[in-house]
């Protein structure tokens, strides 16, 4: 799904360089929250990332987490949708980790293996339905490893990382976005702070919605721009991975 609408995506940005569409729209509005209490402040760039073992890249593995809420953001969902730029070409036998964590006591709320897409790209990454819920008002830091390296055991991995805390919608955004378009309501989330559904609608509105494509790119930039992202704008949009089973983990 996310590698069709990427074409498409990418058509649309391709003509909006060209064209007015992002001048004829207000500028995106990204609303950062207030970043959870850690004792002391994050001063990584990007959110926290190292490249370990892995080649070098023209742009690093990067959690799509704006520095404007230091690398994380609201979100409304129990088992949300987060995005990574994911820079190497991968072979059979390399992986990703995933894995979340609460912020306060570093409770680990879920990890897995996957098996992932060998291009390089902007890709999807979900906290399943089969995992724990994320608790409202609670924080969270979220990882992404690549392990580049058959030997990955004794090679580090290349890591990037964000924060993320649930909170409730307001009744007004609800209706608000009951009667919005996906550009819209990318729109609307982002003012609210909610920056992982403002990214996940834009990039991959549902089958049922009508798009405007033009639209949807002018956000699309527009919000990256917004979260300190721009460079990730024109990356191509890609499928993510296939979840290890348990016995083929090592």
């Amino acid at each position: 799904m996310a590698s069709v609408l990427s074409s498409v995506l990418s058509m649309a940005l391709a003509t909006l360089t060209l064209g007015s569409t992002l001048g004829s729209l207000a500028p995106v509005h990204y609303a950062p929250p207030p970043p959870p209490d850690r004792g002391s402040p994050r001063t990584s760039d990007r959110g926290g990332a190292s490249r370990g073992g892995c080649p070098p890249t023209d742009l690093p593995l990067t959690a799509l987490v704006p520095a404007t809420s230091a690398y994380g953001g609201y979100t409304t969902a129990a088992h949300p949708t987060l995005w990574v730029y994911q820079p190497y070409a991968l072979g059979p036998g390399d992986r990703l980790e995933f894995f979340i964590h609460s912020i306060d006591d570093q409770t680990e709320l879920y990890r897995t293996q996957l098996s992932p897409n060998t291009e390089p790209g902007l890709m999807p990454v979900t906290l399943p339905e089969t995992a724990p819920p994320l608790e409202p008002g609670q924080a969270y830091d979220w990882y992404v490893l690549v392990f580049c390296n058959a030997e990955r055991r004794r090679v580090a991995p290349a890591y990037t990382q964000g924060w993320l805390q649930r909170v409730d919608p307001t009744p007004e955004l609800a209706q608000a976005l009951s009667i919005a378009d996906p550009a819209e309501q990318s729109r609307l989330y982002a003012a609210q702070g909610l920056w992982y559904e403002a990214l996940h609608q834009v990039a991959v509105p549902q089958a049922d919605d009508p798009v405007d494509e033009a639209a949807r790119a002018a956000t699309w930039a527009g919000l990256l721009e917004a979260g300190g992202l721009g460079d990730f704008v024109h990356q191509p949009l890609i499928d993510c991975c296939q979840r290890i089973s348990p016995n083929e983990m090592n």
